[in-house]
């Protein structure tokens, strides 16, 4: 098991993952442990009927081990990154999320009607 919010952690074990099927041990499982902060769906408090699963408390302690927000921490730390390469590398995901969502605005709307076909692809009832 790995801490999936430990981003170094995970390549470790990936890279583990990989030496081991390249050198003909066969396949691994990684279990990597993980937090979900946002709701399964935005409408989920809607859904819910305004109902909680979980108190704020518990997402605000999963909060702070946020993976991207940790390896940013380790990065600079280590002063493996300066605060102007994270600077630049968070500038350069922002504008391929915004470019990606411009696209994706500008496309035509799915067909509701897929989600029947498309939902579980390659499986047979």
């Amino acid at each position: 098991m790995v801490d999936g919010n430990d981003v170094i952690a995970v390549w470790r074990a990936a890279a583990e993952a990989i030496d081991r099927a390249r050198s003909g041990e066969g396949p691994s499982f990684i279990e990597a442990k993980t937090y979900r902060i946002r709701g399964h769906m935005e409408a989920e408090p809607m859904i819910l009927g305004r109902g909680r699963y979980r108190d704020d408390g518990e997402i605000a302690e999963w909060t702070k081990k946020c993976p991207v927000a940790r390896l940013k921490a380790h990065l600079l730390d280590t002063k493996a990154a300066t605060a102007s390469v994270v600077d630049a590398i968070e500038g350069r995901v922002a504008s391929i999320v915004d470019d990606a969502a411009v696209y994706a605005e500008a496309g035509e709307p799915a067909n509701p009607e897929l989600s029947f076909d498309l939902m579980f692809v390659g499986h047979s009832a």
